[in-house]
């Protein structure tokens, strides 16, 4: 079975039946997505779909750019009450976005290290978005998880959705403890960073992901995304590495597994 790590089920459902979409990606054995939200609003959208449909996993917290003037303060304290559902598998999708700069960088930061708290507090992986804005993400993460890793094992901590870095910084973020996550854009033609990653990245670092609506794979760009794409990635990675794509389907899920503790929810074959 395939784990789609990274859809905005949410968003996809204000245009389509997601029990149908769902119906789609478990005919093409996706049998799980991870549900990560962007604001206070997706999340509560997020936690009712996850109890409507159990192959939906819910993340909450909110994005970079969609902080939308709101206080800090009161975010973090609605973050702090919805984090108490059982159901919650991560903290995302948070981070940093300089490319669009809808919100100031030191307000993004703050957010980012409260939220990068909470994960901690709640003893959750995070969802990290970054665009153009590597350097200082991984700093942040620096300070935070050095000054409070008190696991002392080589747990993950993360997943670094539509890793934006090169090789070297994908290495890095492996060794910090987090997965790289990979989509629609390594089929593109142009992006040889990605595939270079995908090739020669270990499996055991790697997560698939979708992040559907958007990002859709060849030969479907352009087009609305859905979890049911993720064979299609997985295809193109089994291709740059020459491997069977069973190989990338089974590390990739063990991957999902570890990182999310969803387990009891996989159905093994």
């Amino acid at each position: 079975m395939f784990i789609d790590t990274h859809c905005h089920l949410d968003i996809l459902s204000k245009e389509a039946n997601p029990g149908e979409i769902l119906e789609r990606a478990r005919q093409q054995d996706v049998q799980m997505v991870i549900n990560p939200a962007v604001d206070i609003s997706s999340s509560k959208t997020i936690l009712q779909l996850a109890k409507r449909y159990p192959q939906v996993k819910p993340a909450i917290g909110v994005h970079p750019n969609d902080i939308h003037n709101q206080k800090i303060s009161d975010i973090i304290s609605t973050l702090s009450v919805l984090i108490k559902d059982p159901s919650i598998v991560g903290i995302g999708e948070i981070g940093l976005d300089y490319f669009h700069q809808v919100t100031s960088k030191e307000i993004q930061q703050q957010l980012f290290r409260e939220q990068l708290f909470i994960a901690q507090e709640a003893r959750l992986p995070v969802i990290i978005h970054s665009r153009e804005s590597l350097t200082d993400v991984i700093q942040i993460i620096q300070s935070i998880y050095s000054i409070n890793n008190t696991t002392g094992n080589s747990c993950k901590y993360g997943v670094f959705h539509a890793f934006e870095g090169s090789m070297e910084d994908a290495l890095q973020v492996v060794n910090l403890g987090f997965l790289i996550g990979i989509g629609g854009p390594v089929t593109y033609k142009n992006a040889m960073i990605k595939q270079q990653i995908a090739r020669e990245l270990p499996l055991e670092n790697m997560l698939l992901e979708t992040d559907a609506p958007f990002l859709s794979p060849v030969p479907f760009r352009g087009r609305i995304n859905e979890p049911v794409n993720i064979k299609i990635i997985a295809e193109k990675v089994a291709n740059l590495r020459e491997c069977d794509i069973k190989q990338v389907e089974t590390i990739t899920t063990m991957n999902a597994d570890r990182l999310f503790f969803i387990g009891d929810a996989i159905v093994r074959e």
